[in-house]
Protein backbone atom coordinates (compact mmCIF):
# COMPACT_ATOMS: atom_id res chain seq x y z
CA UNK A 1 0.00 0.00 0.00
CA UNK A 2 1.32 3.50 -0.57
CA UNK A 3 1.23 5.99 2.15
CA UNK A 4 -0.75 8.90 1.44
CA UNK A 5 2.65 11.23 1.33
CA UNK A 6 3.18 9.36 -1.92
CA UNK A 7 -0.20 9.74 -3.34
CA UNK A 8 -0.30 11.85 -6.72
CA UNK A 9 -2.83 14.66 -7.06
CA UNK A 10 -3.69 16.48 -9.53
CA UNK A 11 -5.85 19.67 -9.87
CA UNK A 12 -6.91 21.96 -12.73
CA UNK A 13 -8.73 24.61 -12.02
CA UNK A 14 -10.81 26.93 -14.88
CA UNK A 15 -9.17 30.00 -12.95
CA UNK A 16 -5.46 28.67 -13.89
CA UNK A 17 -6.07 28.68 -17.64
CA UNK A 18 -6.65 31.54 -19.63
CA UNK A 19 -8.53 29.31 -21.81
CA UNK A 20 -10.86 28.00 -18.78
CA UNK A 21 -11.80 31.18 -18.03
CA UNK A 22 -12.27 32.19 -21.54
CA UNK A 23 -14.50 28.84 -22.20
CA UNK A 24 -16.09 28.93 -18.79
CA UNK A 25 -16.99 33.12 -19.70
CA UNK A 26 -18.30 32.68 -23.09
CA UNK A 27 -20.85 30.09 -21.96
CA UNK A 28 -22.20 31.95 -19.35
CA UNK A 29 -22.05 34.77 -20.95
CA UNK A 30 -24.07 33.00 -24.08
CA UNK A 31 -26.61 32.08 -22.76
CA UNK A 32 -27.37 34.77 -19.90
CA UNK A 33 -27.01 37.42 -23.26
CA UNK A 34 -29.99 34.84 -25.09
CA UNK A 35 -32.41 35.01 -21.81
CA UNK A 36 -31.72 38.63 -21.39
CA UNK A 37 -32.52 39.53 -25.35
CA UNK A 38 -35.68 37.00 -24.82
CA UNK A 39 -37.06 39.22 -22.08
CA UNK A 40 -36.13 42.15 -23.56
CA UNK A 41 -37.99 41.55 -26.95
CA UNK A 42 -40.84 40.21 -24.63
CA UNK A 43 -41.20 43.08 -23.21
CA UNK A 44 -40.72 45.46 -25.92
CA UNK A 45 -43.77 43.35 -27.76
CA UNK A 46 -45.71 43.86 -24.91
CA UNK A 47 -45.84 47.41 -24.29
CA UNK A 48 -45.90 48.31 -27.65
CA UNK A 49 -49.48 46.06 -28.14
CA UNK A 50 -50.34 47.77 -24.68
CA UNK A 51 -50.08 51.01 -26.25
CA UNK A 52 -51.80 50.29 -29.68
CA UNK A 53 -54.42 48.68 -26.62
CA UNK A 54 -53.97 45.36 -28.20
CA UNK A 55 -54.12 43.15 -24.89
CA UNK A 56 -54.89 39.47 -26.78
CA UNK A 57 -50.89 39.29 -26.40
CA UNK A 58 -51.08 40.27 -22.77
CA UNK A 59 -53.34 37.60 -21.97
CA UNK A 60 -51.56 35.08 -24.15
CA UNK A 61 -48.54 35.78 -22.26
CA UNK A 62 -49.99 35.58 -18.62
CA UNK A 63 -51.98 32.41 -19.80
CA UNK A 64 -48.81 30.85 -21.06
CA UNK A 65 -46.51 31.67 -17.56
CA UNK A 66 -49.54 30.11 -15.72
CA UNK A 67 -49.75 27.07 -17.83
CA UNK A 68 -46.49 26.30 -18.83
CA UNK A 69 -44.18 28.15 -16.49
CA UNK A 70 -42.55 28.47 -13.57
CA UNK A 71 -46.18 29.06 -11.99
CA UNK A 72 -48.19 26.10 -13.21
CA UNK A 73 -45.92 24.52 -10.10
CA UNK A 74 -48.83 26.11 -7.92
CA UNK A 75 -51.44 23.60 -9.22
CA UNK A 76 -49.46 20.89 -7.39
CA UNK A 77 -49.62 22.37 -3.77
CA UNK A 78 -53.64 21.24 -3.19
CA UNK A 79 -52.51 17.81 -4.44
CA UNK A 80 -49.37 17.54 -1.62
CA UNK A 81 -51.62 19.15 1.15
CA UNK A 82 -54.94 17.39 0.40
CA UNK A 83 -54.73 13.66 1.61
CA UNK A 84 -57.57 12.85 -0.44
CA UNK A 85 -56.69 14.24 -3.55
CA UNK A 86 -53.23 12.08 -2.70
CA UNK A 87 -55.06 8.66 -2.11
CA UNK A 88 -57.20 9.87 -5.95
CA UNK A 89 -53.91 9.93 -7.52
CA UNK A 90 -52.51 6.82 -6.42
CA UNK A 91 -55.29 4.31 -7.33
Amino acid sequence: MADRSDAITWTRRTSESTLGRVCQYLQVGFFGGMALLVVALGVAALVLSAANGAYEQFALLVLVLLIGGPFSLLYLLPLVDDETARSSVGT
